[in-house]
């Protein structure tokens, strides 16, 4: 009796504290558990034949059109692989369940996407019915939960290849069977699941400022708004100093100078160093924006940056080539560490860089560049119709569809469509090539490519968004000789006798390298510490909304199938 009045009492508080009923309604219903020996671990052999009975038939069902086939696949795998032996069904397990909201929120997930309010009124049934129906439903909907948990853990909730963001469809990787098993006999279910994300210290600093910020704006804490106005310098007199130096948390003082001195200046260039301005100390429109960013848009953004890192993550390779467009770099990983960065340039705003997995399996010397169609579209079909001499200045020639050469002559430039164009343009090799002396390729949908530019200059500015899409690298000789040395051959003589050449060389590698073309705004800077760029493709918002959306076909699709209807009071 006294655990139902418990019980009532938690009931009374869902409105107010969901998640603490959740752990509240677990933990009374784990303590109801062992009153009421009903676990798994029975005299009655009977009894446990016929829930693993039970199992076996819930899980033969096809369920319903709409399901998810993919991920109940998975857990039918699992349970195949366990001869259908009930995996959370005693009272450890049950008060493990009550943990996963915690879990999710320190990772920026999202607790409603596992079903636990679901989860805490099946065991809450448990104080009244202990019937193998009951359990069985009990025991598939946990599962469903940790297994999606599991794999947002794992793999990230959202896939963001390509250049749009969208929750991640559930599918029927052996990995999310795996994660179940391993979950199931591990000492500890939070410290299992806590234990799949990167191990890494930027990881881990984005959990503690998200724990931070989360701190920050669940009490009720304001930055203050910067208004707008001239450009703020050392010795300027201006209303607005105050409430910067409270912004930046330095004394106003008693008189409440308004005089942007020394001492501001320079928190000011920190922020703005954080924050990947020009550390110039003054405060014009863009570090003004970047001051004014809430609380709370500070938690979305710290979130969808974890998110980002769980993508990213390639624990089944200890080398690997890591581009984060949104910073502009790019870093060889070895053994989880930066062994060697360089800057990069990216696709221009209207013409994003995509992000995606693939591998470099082979290094092109002195290559030719034949011109993308978006780029003849938009940048070299109105020049050509304009001005015959573009070509020539240029240093580019016409070819045909199949690689012979055509007298730009003969071409009516002016008649020309780019949606039925018979022609291609091409760059020879050289020093003027858009390409360099080399370019690296890696299969990708996107026709995206690592190489060389003769633009170095531009690797001197903090924003370097100059491409068509593809990816320019500052030390490419370097990445070459990096990619050769782990060969089997390490035939740096031939990459060399290729460089030194004129003609066009291929130079396939036994060996492709992984790599990772990612878009995350927080990353580390050289001292280690959080570093917040720019989001210059609007590309945050779009992975903070899958991460927000729960799909209640797919989160439902195994439920649909085994439903048991609750009891009413």
């Amino acid at each position: 009796m006294s655990a139902q009045i418990t019980t009532a009492r938690a009931r009374a508080t869902i409105r107010y504290h969901p998640h603490a009923f959740i752990k509240g309604a677990l933990g009374v219903a784990a303590t109801a558990l062992l009153l009421l020996n009903a676990t798994v671990v029975v005299a009655d052999d009977s009894r446990e034949q016929a829930l693993h009975d039970h199992l076996q038939t819930l899980l033969a069902q096809p369920g319903t059109a709409d399901a998810a086939p993919q991920e109940t696949s998975s857990i039918q795998l699992f349970y195949i692989e366990r001869d259908y032996a009930p995996a959370w069904l005693n009272a450890e397990r049950i008060m493990g369940l009550g943990e996963l909201d915690k879990l999710a929120d320190l990772h920026g997930l999202n607790p409603d996407d596992y079903q636990l309010t679901e989860l805490a009124q099946r065991i809450d049934q448990l104080l009244y019915t202990d019937s193998v129906a009951e359990l069985a439903t009990l025991e598939l909907l946990a599962t469903d939960s940790i297994a999606r948990l599991a794999t947002h853990l794992r793999l990230g909730k959202v896939d963001p290849v390509g250049i749009d963001a969208t929750p991640r469809a559930a599918d029927a990787e052996p990995l999310t069977a795996g994660l179940l098993t391993a979950a199931a006999n591990s000492a500890s279910l939070f410290a299992y699941l806590d234990s799949l994300p990167p191990d890494t210290l930027l990881y881990r600093k984005l959990q503690s400022s998200l724990a931070r910020h989360r701190a920050l704006f669940e009490q009720g804490a304001t930055w203050p708004l910067i208004p707008r106005g001239r450009t703020l310098a050392t010795g300027l007199q201006d209303a607005r100093v105050p409430i910067l130096r409270q912004r930046l948390g330095l004394a106003v003082g008693e008189t409440g100078s308004d005089v942007y001195d020394t001492e501001l200046a320079q928190a000011v260039a920190d922020f703005q160093a954080q924050h990947l301005l020009d550390s110039d100390g003054l405060v014009g429109r863009q570090t003004v924006a970047a001051l004014n960013i809430s609380i709370r848009a500070r938690v979305d953004q710290l979130r969808v940056n974890l998110e980002w890192q769980r993508w990213a993550a390639m624990p089944e390779h200890d080398e690997y080539l890591l581009v984060n467009v949104a910073h502009y770099t790019m870093h060889w990983m070895l053994d989880g560490e930066r062994a060697w960065s360089t800057r990069t340039q990216v696709g221009k705003r209207q013409r994003p860089t995509p992000t995606f997995k693939s591998v470099i399996d082979a290094i092109m010397t002195n290559p030719p560049w034949t011109v993308p169609p978006t780029i003849f579209r938009e940048d070299m079909l109105p020049q050509l119709q304009t001005d015959p001499d573009y070509l020539q200045r240029q240093q580019m020639h016409v070819i045909d569809r199949s690689g012979r050469p055509v007298d730009s002559a003969t071409v009516d430039w002016r008649q020309a469509s780019a949606v039925d164009f018979a022609y291609r343009l091409r760059a020879a090799p050289g020093a003027g090539n858009p390409l360099g002396r080399m370019k690296f390729l890696m299969p990708n949908p996107y026709q995206i490519f690592l190489h060389d530019t003769p633009s170095k200059h531009l690797f001197d500015s903090d924003t370097r968004a100059f491409s068509s899409g593809c990816i320019r690298v500052q030390q490419p000789d370097k990445l070459a000789e990096f990619l050769v040395d782990r060969q089997p051959d390490n035939s740096q003589e031939r990459l060399q006798a290729a460089l030194a050449g004129k003609q066009t060389r291929y130079i396939g590698l036994d060996r492709p390298l992984p790599v990772v073309v990612m878009y995350a705004t927080i990353d580390l800077d050289a001292a280690g510490e959080l570093a917040i760029a720019r989001d210059l493709y609007d590309k945050d918002a779009q992975v903070l909304a899958a991460l927000n959306s729960i799909d209640e076909q797919d989160r439902n699709a195994v439920l649909l199938a085994i439903s048991v209807p609750l009891i009413t009071l």
